[in-house]
């Protein structure tokens, strides 16, 4: 039962791993995101078959749904991660540019640190802000950065900056720094 256990903890630490991966690269990679999410659904879905042997041994086979769920979920997660990683990573050096956005809106959020007041016990903190510029980039995207605060206050509504943009493997462009 340990061993099942800790098989189950894996697997739930990695789909969480892929997804947050995924939405890292999501934010600077100009596509809109249903594209990637919906064709990974469909390579998961598809791929079932191959894994479903091993799925029905790891979760169980008296639950006849949950194999199938397990296996779409984290199979979309890892496609999704894959698929914009490697775009990131594999940019055309000879696509490199820069493109020049406007600062839509200047923002900041407040996040609060976590504050530990006793064994496995921990209350909302000290706040603290988090800075950020949307911009709004040629074609019509619209992309929020984060910001220190030397550059949060040196930037204005309006003003006009360079942002090195490229081509990924898979012909998206991604936003460089």
């Amino acid at each position: 039962m340990r061993k099942h256990s800790v098989t189950i903890v894996v697997i739930v630490m990695l789909t969480m791993m892929a997804y947050g991966a995924a939405l890292g690269f999501a934010t600077i990679t100009l596509v809109n995101p249903w594209g990637p999410a919906l064709a990974c659904l469909a390579l998961a879905v598809v791929s079932y078959p191959l894994a479903a042997r091993l799925w029905r041994r790891v979760v169980g086979s008296r639950f006849g749904w949950l194999p199938p769920l397990c296996h779409v979920v984290l199979a979309t997660g890892v496609a999704m991660a894959l698929f914009y990683a490697l775009n990131f990573c594999f940019v055309s050096k000879s696509s490199l540019h820069t493109e020049r956005a406007v600062v839509e809106r200047l923002y900041t959020e407040t996040h609060h640190r976590s504050k530990r007041v006793g064994r496995n016990r921990y209350v909302k903190g000290e706040p603290y802000k988090v800075y950020y510029m949307e911009v709004s980039l040629p074609g019509g995207w619209r992309k929020p950065i984060h910001l220190d605060r030397a550059r949060y206050s040196a930037t204005h509504l309006g003003d006009t900056i360079a942002i090195p943009v490229g081509r990924g493997l898979f012909g998206l462009s991604v936003i460089k720094r």
